[in-house]
């Protein structure tokens, strides 16, 4: 499963809670009768989510599925040698 779910469990937990609080918020119809709670309970939301992703971040942790070679990312590969 770790080749499919690319990530740690509590990046995935923390996407869950996320969704929970942008559903439970769109169903209140927050975003109308209170668009300053709205725009700050996002706020919140969204600077929770950074430092807990940039907190948790440790030095070699895979970001993607294949690691990058550093012939992969020359300026020649990106088509700027052209």
């Amino acid at each position: 499963m770790k080749k499919i779910f690319l990530g740690k469990p509590s990046h995935w937990l923390l996407l869950a809670i996320t969704g929970a609080v942008l559903y439970a918020m769109g169903s209140q119809h927050l975003h109308v009768r209170a668009f300053p709670v709205f725009f700050l309970l996002i706020l919140a939301l969204a600077v929770t989510a950074l430092v807990w992703i940039v907190w948790g971040y440790r030095p070699g942790d895979a970001i993607t599925r294949e690691s990058f070679d550093e012939a992969e990312l020359t300026s020649e590969s990106l088509g700027e040698g052209k």
